[in-house]
This record gives C-alpha cells, structure tokens and sequence, in this order.
C-alpha cells in the first residue's frame, strides 16, 4: 500500500504530459472582405490565438502558403479545398474568416472545416473592438467542438435584460422673445440669407485604392510594397547560378563531349513599372568544353497570382514568370592536345556571336531574397564549321537593393 499511493499520483501527471500530443492540428487561412490588409492581418492572429487557447496546434504561416500554392487560384473558399489543405497539412480542422467594417463595430464570420466528418460549418456576430479577443474565442468554442454549432440559440443572441426606463423629458424652454422690426425700407430677410436651414455639404468623394500599392506573400511574411510586384521597390538585383547545358547540334569538326556544368553571375536594373528589366552577365563552363560568354539581355516578368479586389487594392503570391532574350559574344577556350609521338598540338581561342532565349521562373522568399530559374536556355552560335545549338538550365539566388 506504500507503494501503490505515489504511482497513482503519477497518473494526472501522465494525462496531463499526453494531453498536448492529442491536441487537433488547426490550420488558419488568411481571412478574407473588405477590411484593410492590418485589419484581416490582426483578426487571422486573433484566430490562431484563440485556437491554441483551446489545445490546438497551429500550422505556422509558411506551411499554409506553400499549401495554397497548391490550390487553383490561390484561395480556399469550398468544401474541396478546405479538404485539399486539411490532406497537404494533415489537419483536423481548416478556419477561415471574412472580415466586413462597419461604424462602430467589425462584422466577423468564421467557417471551420472538421476533416474527419467533412463538414463546413460558420458562425457571424458583430465584434466590438475592444472586446474582439474575447469574443472571437467565444466564437470558436461553439464553432470546435464535435458535435458541432447545434440548433440552439449562440451565447451571444440570448435573450438580454430589458434596459432600464430612460430618464424624464425635461420640459421644453420657452421660446425667445421674436426679434425687432426692421426699419421701414429694409429688404426682407429669409432663412437663406439669415444662415438657417442651409443644406448640408456634399459627401468627400472616395479615396480611391492606391494603383502603384499591392499586398504581397512571401514564404516568409506578408509586406506592402509598391507595383511592380516583383521587385518590392528594389529596381537592382546580383544573381548566382549554376546549372548544366548540352549541345543539341554543334559544328561539322566538333569532338568530345557534348554536355557541360555551367556556372554564371548576373546583375540587373528594373526599368519603370511595365516589368522590364535589362541585365547583364558572365557565364562559363566549370565542368565540359572550355567555353565562356557574356549576356546582354533583357526579360519582361510577369504576376500572375496577383489579383485586384472590388475596392481596388491589389494582392497576391510572389511568383513571377515571364520571357529573357539574350545576345552577346560566345568564346571558345584554345584547348592543348599531346600526340602519341609526343608533340603537343595548342588549338587558338575563337570568338562568335551568340543570340538566346529562356524562360524564367521567381518564386521570392522575402522582398530582398528570391529563388531565380531560367528553363530551355537556348542559344545559337554561328561558327565557320556550322552553328551551334546549346540547351539547358540554371538555377540561383537572386538579391535585390
């Protein structure tokens, strides 16, 4: 019996250490509506603290965008998709809010998706702002639980007190003694010209959504920037890349080993707001036929994620793609070879003009930091003994300033 007394004081302990690896996985979309992107940013934190108040893991920011990346057009709005993130995140439950303004309070509406019975459920109240805490954990404690919202009446549409009788109306004062007459000959007055019952001003116009602005999602965050969207305000970017390339016709006396491991330095200026930016660079080839080219070139970058609200404001996800030409000399290295009597035979460097093209591919990681790729990599070289065809792949980072 001396025994038995401490090990069953060790089981609340055991329950207690047990009780976070049983908690539901949560994953909290970027809520949606009307709201400033600061207000739809606080509400989804909002969100994701009161889940974890009720013993749930949160899936972090990085994993859900790389998610919805997955998703046809960016958001998830359906049932399908609800399950589609749920299945990539392996979670139990998927929430996503709307977020409406209003004069003195915020329309709030969150929907939450339970993956093991495949149902959507929401719940709408009008948040105070200084209550929304509260309130919103309020919200997901109906909304989290298995057996659902139910058919009863929520916690905050029961009936209230009524309020108290108002106060009595004072009586009313009594009117001011009417002003004298005017002297003979005076032009009458009338309330315009006496300051009375004039109309009211017209309403200001509506600010219009900034058009150079745009609401941009990176893997690590989300920042304002300003258009266009793949430079986030910084025109200058160096590059690093590495990849390979593979001759796909050389010329009539070419020898040797058609492929190669390329290595290449870039750098570049982003010229006004249309997505042109003029670059230029020097590749080589570290591994393969000895052979080194500078670029001169261009690429015009396109967002095709970014997409434009009812109110005008822009946002979207940080891929960008779009075309690159390219043209400039195209060097090959004199190359040493020893015949089996001895004698060394040295070939002369030769120098042509080249022409290309690619298709780059920029998914950014934070305003400053992108991943950069370019795909195909054609290039022509004209030589005395045939053109050349090279073909290939690169891929790097990019800095931008």
């Amino acid at each position: 019996m001396r025994l038995r007394a401490p090990a069953l004081s060790l089981v609340p302990l055991l329950l207690l250490s047990a009780a976070p690896a049983l908690a539901d996985r949560v994953v909290v979309l970027p809520s949606q509506g009307s709201a400033t992107p600061a207000a739809r940013l606080g509400l989804d934190q909002e969100v994701m603290r009161g889940a974890a108040s009720l013993r749930h893991s949160i899936a972090s920011e990085v994993e859900t965008q790389a998610a919805l990346v997955r998703i046809a057009d960016g958001t998830a709005d359906t049932p399908e998709e609800y399950a589609s993130i749920a299945t990539i995140l392996r979670a139990n439950w998927v929430l996503s809010a709307r977020v409406e303004p209003a004069a003195t309070t915020t329309r709030v509406e969150i929907a939450a998706y339970l993956a093991s019975l495949g149902r959507v459920e929401s719940v709408a109240r009008d948040v105070d702002p200084q209550k929304q805490d509260a309130q919103i954990q309020e919200m997901l404690a109906v909304l989290m639980r298995p057996e659902g919202v139910g058919a009863s009446a929520l916690p905050w549409e029961q009936a209230l007190p009524p309020p108290p009788p108002p106060p009595p109306i004072p009586p009313p004062p009594s009117p001011p003694p009417p002003p004298p007459l005017p002297p003979f000959g005076t032009p009458p007055q009338t309330p315009w010209n006496m300051g009375q019952f004039m109309p009211p001003p017209p309403p200001p116009p509506p600010q219009p959504a900034p058009k150079n602005e745009v609401l941009m999602s990176y893997l690590g965050a989300s920042r304002q920037t300003v258009w266009p969207p793949y430079t986030a305000g910084k025109p200058v970017f160096l590059s690093a890349l590495i990849g390979f390339s593979s001759a796909a016709s050389s010329g009539d006396r070419a020898k040797g080993s058609a492929a190669a491991f390329v290595g290449a330095l870039r750098g570049g200026y982003a010229i006004g707001e249309s997505g042109l930016e003029l670059f230029a660079g020097l590749s080589g080839n570290l591994a393969g036929p000895s052979a080194l080219w500078i670029d001169l070139g261009g690429r015009w970058l396109f967002s095709p994620t970014v997409k434009t609200a009812p109110d005008g404001r822009k946002e979207g996800f940080s891929f960008h793609v779009g075309p690159e030409l390219v043209l400039g000399p195209f060097v090959r290295l004199g190359s040493t070879v020893t015949a089996p009597n001895g004698v060394s035979y040295e070939g002369r460097s030769t120098t042509h003009f080249s022409f290309g093209a690619a298709l780059d591919l920029v998914l950014g990681i934070s305003p400053a930091l992108r991943i950069d790729a370019q795909l195909g990599n054609l290039r022509f070289v004209p030589t005395e003994d045939g053109t050349i065809v090279l073909m290939g792949a690169t891929i790097g980072t990019t800095y931008r300033f």
